[in-house]
């Protein structure tokens, strides 16, 4: 998840993102199995996705005097 977890903190810092084609081919010796790791895909984006929103709301109430 780290290439997603690099795009989101880009894009939330204003950053622009460019995309360009890959050329893909099926390995047969590949890790990824979308199917069968859809569940545990989904669990680490929503996590990456609290972490990013706790960072920012950690970043407004810095600067707050109490």
């Amino acid at each position: 998840m780290f290439d997603i977890e690099i795009l989101l903190r880009a894009l939330r810092k204003g950053y622009r993102v460019t995309e360009f084609p890959v050329e893909w081919r099926c390995d047969r010796d590949s890790r990824l199995h979308p199917a069968r790791g859809a569940g545990h895909t989904f669990k680490e984006l929503r996590q990456i996705q609290r972490d990013l929103d706790e960072e920012e709301r950690g970043k407004g109430s810095a600067g707050e005097a109490s």
